[in-house]
């Protein structure tokens, strides 16, 4: 063997390259005591999403039977363990033995039941970096303590632990992903959990307070918010008395998704804040439909909120505007002159000419893609193609246009 493989570091890195399945990983750790450690470490680092911690209850002598079958193979049957034991104090050393490998873990609250013997306050896997929570239904927040890792960098988890940003001092991205937020508690905790995190660099939540979105205007490590709503409840509707916010420094991409519950928040929002780095917005009304004043709103906030020369992609979605004249609110993209993709869909007939695409496009002279879509046929369309191609030859950069239902 060569004198190169003794080197551990060298050994790792060979590793890391190349493609192995766990069972060839396996079998290389049995080879030689020298390639244990580093086999080891590869075999457990990524958990498959769909096991979560059943490989790791595998290693426990009594359940090894019940996961896996004479050739290794997981048995999916586990995924049903009620009725199983609690592991004893022994049988948690037998669980354990390689819970510091892991670095990426899913984890569903179905067989959580089975460690009840852990302290709940001391995390299990030390150098954890990727974590996914999910449960079906409301757990004490002391249970997940468990896999707060103070190295993870990325989690998703219910909005249920309001100091998981003092476990986990260098989480950056951070997905909370309630189905139901239906009390005012479930609102302060979404918000306690937002502000207890400093070194965020992405976030998707669903709607927040004012103090949260207070702090992430602070937060000069912020590179993307995504917001959507929560299957079921309510929001807090934005204090104004609290809408004094920090300029959103570095945050380069932000996207709304949500009902009309809190469009009425989303626009005070933008209207009050400054994007001075903001290259993407997306804003999409899932159900409802706004106002032509709220709609006429929303561009018009997004032309103040220092974005000009900035804003490259622009995704708008709105189901039932009631808006008539539909070349006012476009005219507000004008003054975005970096624009490169533009995709405005409505679901009314959109009424545009000649005239005003050739407009358009000799304002955005950067423009790449460019989708304006209405759902409902136009009976008289206003754009012929000699006026098309017209606008096209003023930016020879535009591969790709659609216009439909208006030609």
């Amino acid at each position: 063997m060569h004198r190169a493989l003794f080197v551990l570091d060298i050994l790792v890195e060979i590793f890391v390259h190349l493609r192995f399945s766990s069972r060839s990983l396996a079998a290389l750790a049995r080879t030689r005591k020298m390639f244990y450690e580093p086999a080891m470490n590869l075999l457990w680092a990524n958990m498959p999403n769909y096991a979560g911690i059943i490989p790791l209850l595998g290693c426990v002598t009594r359940l090894h039977p019940m996961i896996y079958d004479s050739d290794k193979i997981w048995w999916v049957d586990f995924n049903h363990s009620q009725g199983i034991e609690p592991l004893s104090a022994h049988e948690v050393h037998q669980f354990l033995r390689h819970a510091s490998r892991v670095r990426s873990l899913n984890v569903s609250t179905e067989h959580l039941h089975l460690l009840a013997v852990l302290p709940i306050e001391t995390c299990v896997f030390p150098r954890l970096s990727k974590l996914s929570l999910s449960c079906e239904q409301r757990m004490d927040v002391e249970c997940w303590n468990l896999f707060l890792s103070p190295t993870l960098r990325h989690c998703t988890l219910p909005p249920f632990h309001p100091s998981i940003g003092t476990r986990c001092a260098v989480l950056e991205d951070l997905c909370l992903s309630a189905l139901n937020m239906t009390t005012a508690e479930d609102l302060d905790l979404l918000s306690d959990t937002v502000r207890s995190c400093k070194r965020l660099v992405k976030l998707r939540c669903p709607p927040l307070d004012s103090a949260a979105w207070k702090h992430l205007s602070n937060l000069h490590t912020l590179l993307t918010v995504k917001i959507r709503k929560a299957y079921y409840g309510t929001y807090h509707p934005l204090d104004r008395n609290n809408l004094e916010f920090a300029p959103f420094l570095n945050v380069r991409t932000i996207c709304f998704s949500f009902d009309l519950g809190i469009a009425e928040g989303i626009i005070t929002l933008l209207q009050r804040s400054k994007f001075p780095s903001l290259k993407n917005f997306g804003f999409n009304v899932t159900d409802g439909s706004l106002s032509s004043g709220e709609v006429e709103q929303l561009f018009r906030a997004l032309s103040q909120c220092n974005t000009c020369r900035t804003l490259q992609h622009v995704v708008i979605y709105l189901p039932r505007p009631d808006v008539q004249e539909h070349s006012i609110l476009i005219r507000q993209l004008f003054p975005f002159a970096q624009l490169q993709t533009i995709s405005l869909t409505f679901c009314n007939p959109i009424y545009l000419d000649n005239d005003f695409i050739l407009e358009a496009m000799s304002s955005w002279p950067h423009i790449r893609s460019l989708r304006l879509e209405n759902r409902v046929h136009c009976r008289q369309p206003g754009i012929i193609f000699r006026g098309l191609f017209a606008a096209l030859r003023l930016c020879p950069t535009c591969t790709h246009s659609i216009y439909r239902s208006m030609l």
